[in-house]
């Protein structure tokens, strides 16, 4: 599964689904970034990424479950890096 972030977004590819998932997470931006990942009681995080950076993150998704994810440096997440999915 490959995150990728930009000044100011987050996409995904293909969708996550429930399960183990591994996660590449890639900083395609000049700005530092990371990647939390947080739902059924689980918070999964990377370091913080300068651009061109990426790290890799395990997740066992639960169906059903809605996970939120987003970008905890300065207000990212309030400008777009930020959103949520159901592990299906």
């Amino acid at each position: 599964m490959r995150v990728i972030e930009r000044s100011y977004s987050i996409s995904f590819s293909p969708r996550p689904r429930a399960g183990r998932t591994a996660f590449l997470v890639s900083n395609a931006s000049g700005d530092d970034h990371d990647f939390w990942l947080t739902g059924g009681g689980k918070t999964f995080r990377t370091q913080r990424l300068d651009g061109g950076g990426s790290q890799r993150i395990n997740a066992t998704l639960k169906t059903g479950v809605r996970y939120r994810y987003f970008c905890a440096v300065g207000s990212h997440a309030q400008a777009g890096m930020s959103g949520s999915f159901v592990a299906r």
